[in-house]
């Protein structure tokens, strides 16, 4: 089983594809060797400044930096937690306390959250990402990594290890941490089925990573070896930008994506030939909607139902599901192993 967790589906690829394509953000491509080697020198650096289940705080939009820390928070053993920068400094806290952050990387826009939640937890060690150079009493993204050994600490193989902490949106009370382990984010063979990935799959993900379809999407598309594209912003001329561009064949939507996007007035002028699935979650669809995407973007479409609390999906609609001629049209299957590992705001992690 342990084979198929995250860090070791990325030493796999390194090792058997080494040089092609395994993540692109803007202008920058990393092959399978360079996201391995990256991720194994960030990974040896956290290595020195933690310990096993430290907690390493991402304040950061959807980029390389965010997967790059996801990936070696795993192999150092250290629990990735991706913060939401669209609260304000004193949530932010809040989560920061609760999660008992030892490690803060932080993009250099957010700096009053960082500032923050610095001053409520005087022990953190703060990593700064971003032109504008570091905060007070930080290191900067490349001091950080330049620290590291790049020797591989070798974390991964425990299914029941914590690898990632993902907070509720708060809708119904203040928010709750929610650890999902290698279990959780275990990725089969058989639930990549689910997608469809051909040989020559280019997923793109363009969700926050502080949201459970964001951090799982990256999850399933680097532990299948599909290539994955990365966007910060989800505005839809930059989705059908990158679609057009990367020649992007899967991709995971959100229902008001997928409505900005073929209501976009400029939609005919990209070439969206290139996509054959889209997977879409999070919230409800209408069939309207539904039906017009499918018939706007002219692919297949897959529903995944989850939540943060479900560490991910537990039923699915696929591809064939979506038409009235399929076997079990519009009927669910379940899915995923969601252990519901759940933890109120006011519990500390020892009290689990």
């Amino acid at each position: 089983m342990s084979e198929l967790h995250l860090p070791n589906r990325i030493r796999h690829s390194a090792s058997t594809r080494p040089s092609d394509p395994a993540i692109t953000c803007g202008d920058r491509t990393l092959t399978w060797a360079e996201l391995d080697g990256e991720t194994s020198t960030l990974a040896s650096a956290l290595a020195e400044v933690t310990t096993t289940g430290a907690r390493v705080g991402a304040l950061l939009r959807m980029g390389l930096e965010g997967a790059e820390t996801f990936i070696a928070c795993a192999k150092a053993g250290a629990v990735f937690i991706p913060l939401n920068w669209r609260l304000n400094p004193l949530e932010l806290v809040d989560i920061a306390e609760d999660a008992e952050l030892d490690v803060l990387i932080v993009d250099d826009e957010f700096a009053a959250g960082a500032a923050a939640m610095s001053a409520a937890l005087p022990d953190i060690e703060v990593i700064t990402v971003g032109a504008a150079g570091g905060l007070p009493d930080s290191r900067t993204w490349a001091e950080f990594v330049a620290s590291g050994t790049g020797v591989d600490p070798g974390h991964g193989h425990d299914p029941d290890a914590a690898v990632l902490q993902l907070y509720t949106s708060g809708t119904t009370g203040r928010p709750k941490g929610v650890v999902a382990t290698h279990r959780n984010l275990y990725n089969e063979p058989e639930g990549f089925d689910v997608y469809e990935f051909g040989s020559n799959a280019v997923a793109l993900d363009a969700l926050p990573l502080f949201h459970i379809a964001g951090a799982g999407w990256m999850s399933t598309c680097l532990s299948a070896g599909v290539p994955l594209v990365l966007l910060g912003d989800m505005a839809p001329a930059r989705v059908a930008d990158a679609i057009a561009t990367h020649r992007v064949t899967h991709a995971f939507l959100v229902p008001a994506v997928i409505q900005t996007l073929v209501d976009l007035p400029t939609l005919d002028s990209f070439d969206l030939t290139s996509l054959e699935v889209v997977a879409y979650g999070a919230s409800p669809i209408t069939p309207a909607l539904l039906a017009h995407a499918m018939t706007v973007l002219n692919c297949k479409f897959v529903q995944r139902y989850g939540m943060t609390e479900t560490t991910g999906s537990v039923s699915v609609l696929r591809a064939y599901d979506h038409h009235v001629s399929g076997p079990a049209f519009g009927v669910a299957s379940l899915c995923g192993q969601a252990d519901d590992r759940r933890r109120d705001l006011d519990s500390r992690r020892h009290h689990w």
